[in-house]
Order: C-alpha cells, then structure tokens, then sequence
C-alpha cells in the first residue's frame, strides 16, 4: 500500500510540473514598448521590434526525494526474486533427475527377476519373486520427481514476476521523461 501511494504521489508531482514547463515556455514574450527599444539593434523588423527569439531556458524539475526504506524494500523484492527464480531452477532439475531414476528403477524391478525353485518329494517347483523394495523406491521417486516438475516452473515465474515488479517500482520512482518521448513540441509565437 505505501508502494502504490508514494508512486502515484510522485508521477501527480512529475505530471504538474510538465504542465508547468510547457505552459511556460509557450507562453508569448512581452511586448516591448518604444521606451524600452534598442534603436542600434540591426535586426529590426517591422515598426522597430526585434525579430531575434529570446533565449529559452527550461529548468528540469527536481529528483523526487525517494525514502531510503522504500528503496531497501524494492530491492528485497527484487533479491528474493531471484532467489526464488534460482530455486525453481533447482526444483526443476531435480525433478528431472528423480523422475528418471524412478523409471529406471521401476523397469529394473520388473526386468529382473529373482526365480527360486525348491524341490520337494521329487517335484521342483519353481516361483519368480520381483524385488519389492526397488519397486517401491522407484514409485516413490517418479512422484517425488512429479511434484518437482510441476512445482518448479511456478515458483520460478513467480520469482520472475517479483523481479519484473521491482523494476518496475525503480522505474516509476525515478522517471527520466523528455518532451520527445512524450510527443510534445514547442512553438513560440510572437
């Protein structure tokens, strides 16, 4: 909330003071009087005015006062979006490595039987015994890779939009704007 507040205070404050600048330096230079004329200027147009412009000074608005917590808040956002961003990286990662040690281990499980045979009263019988535990260890990881797969991602796009946030933030807080990316132009009539 103080984010939005101080960011809406200071582009009223920018706004106000283009208005001013452009409604300055348009405005009409004085006329001057026939006390007040340079007879010697040689540029004279007609009754005796000057045809030269008047120099034209524009004096840039001061840098908006940022509070030094709201800077150290905008660059804890922007921090812990890259950690976020990083951790998401990881996650996905990892997920891609459990997911494909659980497949192997469930296809070895399966593949690789254990066959027992007993022979008792002259008849041998024998029985394929899977080995359970790899079976499960296999299972277990291939869901624990799942949850890594998908989680990964989001929390990595939302260190992203942590990021995009803070800069944003930096952005609005010190506006460098010009009269030319506005599309504003100037004409002086005399």
């Amino acid at each position: 909330m103080v984010l939005r507040w101080v960011t809406m205070s200071q582009l009223a404050v920018t706004c106000a003071c283009l208005v001013f600048l452009v409604g300055s330096a348009t405005a009409q230079a004085p006329v001057p009087d026939a006390a007040t004329m340079d007879p010697a200027v040689e540029n004279e147009g007609p009754e005796g005015l000057k045809t030269e412009p008047p120099p034209l000074r524009l004096v840039p608005p001061p840098p908006p006062v940022v509070p030094p917590e709201l800077l150290a808040q905008i660059s804890d956002l922007e921090r812990s979006g890259k950690r976020m961003r990083a951790g998401g990286a990881v996650m996905l990662a990892l997920g891609i490595a459990l997911e494909i040690t659980g497949q192997v281990l469930v296809l070895h499980s399966q593949l690789s039987t254990t066959q027992t045979c007993a022979t008792k009263a002259g008849v041998t019988s024998c029985s394929t015994d899977y080995n359970v535990a790899e079976l499960g260890t296999g299972i277990g990881l291939g869901v624990a890779g799942a949850a890594l797969l998908y989680t990964g991602p989001t929390v990595m796009s939302a260190g992203s939009g942590r990021i995009r946030r803070a800069r944003f933030l930096k952005a609005t807080l010190r506006p460098e704007v010009s009269a030319r990316q506005l599309g504003l132009r100037m004409t002086l009539t005399f």
